[in-house]
């Protein structure tokens, strides 16, 4: 089966089980728009393994990713989704250069961030465990024009923050040029790192954070000091 041949049947697919009111349900959580057919999670999973069982989904990994190429250009969540599944599929084998190609995807058209969060927390993360996405590998991503691609550092790098070696203060360090990011997905991403970073040595996250209170966007502030108690929290209140 051809490339075009197997996304043409994945689409159909897609299309035979859409559901209305999945994407009613769904739309409100996802402020940027939310376009998709409406596949719950099970019959989406039940759809991909039959794909994968009959060779729709491309054993190898070239055909596989030429696939995801169509799938996450396609623009719908649940194409995104299949392609993602796809990616999980070939996690045991992933090279420097699939993450570069991983990063083209959300530079270019990957749109949310359910699906930002997932690839990195279950791909991106696994990748620099394996030492693939290093913190040299990631600073393209710190600088590209894409918001996703920018959130995407922070929410890989809390898999590094839970490791028992972690070097913190380089961490921290790594981030700190998105702590004054403009997009608000951004700033969640860093606010949510530093929480974890708190959680991992305290005195070192909020000695950062009271360095950046007064310039950083407060959204990051908010979301790192979430788990203080409300006395803790007003050492971090801007003063200027």
């Amino acid at each position: 089966m051809s490339i075009e041949a197997a996304f043409r049947s994945v689409l159909a697919g897609c299309k035979l089980h859409a559901n209305p009111a999945i994407v009613a349900k769904y739309c409100r959580y996802f402020s940027e728009g939310y376009d998709a057919y409406g596949l719950d999670r099970n019959t989406m999973e039940e759809l991909f393994n039959a794909w994968v069982a009959d060779g729709t989904i491309p054993p190898d990994k070239k055909n596989a990713f030429a696939l995801c190429d169509l799938l996450f250009a396609h623009g719908k969540y649940e194409t995104a989704s299949i392609a993602f599944l796809v990616l999980k599929e070939h996690l045991g084998s992933a090279t420097v250069s699939d993450l570069k190609r991983i990063k083209k995807w959300f530079d270019h058209d990957i749109r949310n961030w359910a699906h930002t969060d997932v690839i990195s927390s279950e791909i991106i993360a696994a990748c620099y465990r394996k030492g693939i996405a290093s913190l040299a590998a990631l600073e393209s991503w710190r600088d590209s024009s894409s918001k996703w691609t920018r959130r995407v550092v922070p929410v890989t790098l809390i898999a590094a923050v839970k490791q028992k070696d972690a070097d913190l203060s380089s961490l921290i360090a790594f981030v700190a040029p998105l702590s004054h990011d403009p997009e608000r997905v951004v700033q969640q991403g860093v606010g949510w790192f530093l929480r974890e970073c708190w959680k991992k040595d305290a005195a070192k996250t909020e000695k950062y954070l009271l360095s950046i209170k007064d310039t950083a966007p407060r959204l990051v502030i908010q979301y790192a000091t979430e788990k203080l108690s409300k006395e803790s929290r007003l050492r971090f209140r801007k003063t200027k």
